[in-house]
């Protein structure tokens, strides 16, 4: 059975993302490599770091990741 989870990342390239797999959590973080500060007049989209979590049970693996219009798509499989 395949499922999948969706996490918006907007503003965010592949470079910036980082998935991984660790002791049952599906972890999920974004950092901006774009450190130089701009001056903007309105900024919509916000441009700070996070980090997600989503605990896997034992039987469930990641088979697939994928970036595309501004949502990660992650594939599971039970």
């Amino acid at each position: 059975m395949k499922m999948l989870i969706f996490v918006a990342v907007a503003g965010f390239s592949e470079a910036d993302l980082d998935v991984e797999v660790r002791e049952g959590l599906l972890i999920i973080s974004a950092r901006k490599s774009d450190l130089e500060k701009k001056n903007y007049l309105h900024r919509g989209i916000a441009n700070r770091s996070f980090k997600q979590q989503f605990q896997l049970a034992d039987h469930v693996q990641v088979i697939g990741v994928n970036h595309l219009d501004g949502l990660l798509h992650t594939e599971l499989e039970r």
